[in-house]
C-alpha cells in the first residue's frame, strides 16, 4: 500500500491540500479520506447512522466526510481510527486498484525497471570491453619476444 510522508500527512490534513502526483493528476485528500472511511465503515458492517452515534458527531457530517465536502479534524480521525481498529493512516491509503495513483506506480516501476536494465547493459559492456582489452594485453604479453630477424630469444 501507498502511504503519504508523515511531515506532508500532517500538512495536508491541516491544510486540505490537493497532492500533485504529476502534471496531470492530482489527489484530492479530502475526498481520497472520504472514500476509504466509506468502504472501510462498509467493511466493519456500520451504518453512517451507527458510525455517527460512535463518533458523537451527526450523520450529515459524516456524510460530507465520505463525500470529500468537508474534512475531519485529526482528532475525529483518531476516534475513527479507534472504532474501526485499524491505524490512521489506512485512512490514507490508495486502496482502489483502479486509480490514476496505481497507474502512475506501475509507469514508475516500468521506467525504473527500464533505466536500471540500460544501465546493467552499459555497465556489462564497460566491464566486457575491459576485460576484452586485459585478455589482449595477456596474450601480447604472452608470445615470445622475437630477435630483429624473427627468431625467439
Amino acid at each position: 500500500m501507498y502511504y503519504l510522508n508523515n511531515c506532508l500527512f500532517c500538512f495536508f490534513l491541516h491544510n486540505n491540500y490537493i497532492v500533485e502526483q504529476n502534471e496531470n493528476e492530482l489527489i484530492d485528500i479530502a475526498k481520497l479520506f472520504g472514500e476509504n472511511l466509506r468502504k472501510l465503515r462498509k467493511e466493519a458492517n456500520l451504518t453512517q447512522e451507527q458510525l455517527s452515534e460512535k463518533l458523537e458527531i451527526s450523520q450529515k457530517h459524516l456524510s460530507k466526510i465520505e463525500t470529500g465536502n468537508q474534512f475531519a479534524s485529526a482528532q475525529l480521525i483518531s476516534k475513527i481510527a479507534n472504532i474501526l481498529e485499524l491505524n490512521p493512516s489506512q485512512l490514507f491509503e490508495i486502496l482502489d486498484e483502479t486509480t490514476p495513483t496505481k497507474e502512475l506506480v506501475n509507469k514508475i516501476v516500468s521506467r525504473v525497471t527500464t533505466n536500471v536494465m540500460i544501465e546493467i547493459k552499459r555497465q556489462n559492456d564497460i566491464l566486457y570491453n575491459n576485460l576484452h582489452q586485459e585478455i589482449e594485453e595477456i596474450k601480447n604479453s604472452n608470445t615470445p619476444k622475437k630477435d630483429i630477424f624473427g627468431f625467439p630469444l
